[in-house]
């Protein structure tokens, strides 16, 4: 559906404006089949030092799911396209990714479970959504990617140094991981909460 509605909008605008959205929704595709790898070398009693390595690989990577929501920002009225559209066709985007990186954070919690308490497993999750909303903010205003921990790390720890240590000088920085802290742990509950009422139904 995303891709349809992007090539439709090509045609019809004669403009590939939002092909942008292409590449962000491969990203968002990236956490799930990491999470699925890990799955996989768990049930194959992998060693913990090579699950260990997916499992970083998969926590810098998931926030490219949920990041995909601020291309929202791209929304803009265009003279040739009308504005119902757009909204239309980037809420196909975020929600997309949005669910991928809900669907693979759901795999990641089962194994999680099996090495912790369901407590210390609910406090992984919380944390791993509240650093994703820091790397949101990494993302979108900083525009840092991913894999600048490998191309640029000494620039990327001290920005992100500088602004823990200096939050009253960053407070977008705040507002921004809080927000979506907030929104993502909520939708997350709200998805969690409906699959497990779905399961003890059945």
């Amino acid at each position: 559906l995303c891709i349809s509605l992007l090539i439709f909008r090509g045609f019809w605008a004669s403009s590939f404006h939002f092909v942008f959205l292409v590449w962000n929704l491969f990203l968002a595709w990236i956490p799930l089949f990491l999470s699925n790898a890990i799955s996989a070398m768990d049930k194959q009693n992998k060693s913990r030092w090579s699950i260990g390595i997916v499992f970083c690989m998969w926590i810098l990577f998931f926030p490219n799911s949920p990041y995909i929501i601020t291309d929202l920002f791209h929304l803009k009225q265009q003279l040739n396209i009308p504005l119902w559209y757009d909204l239309g066709l980037l809420i196909s985007y975020a929600w997309t990714g949005l669910m991928l990186g809900f669907i693979s954070l759901l795999e990641i919690q089962k194994f999680l479970d099996k090495q912790f308490t369901a407590r210390l497993s609910w406090v992984a999750i919380i944390c791993i959504l509240t650093l994703s909303s820091f790397g949101i903010y990494l993302g979108r205003f900083e525009r840092w990617n991913s894999w600048d921990i490998v191309t640029d790390p000494i620039a990327l720890i001290v920005d992100i140094y500088e602004r823990i240590m200096s939050p009253f000088s960053h407070p977008r920085t705040f507002g921004v991981t809080i927000m979506f802290s907030l929104f993502l742990i909520i939708s997350y509950l709200t998805l969690f909460s409906l699959i497990k009422s779905r399961s003890h139904e059945q």
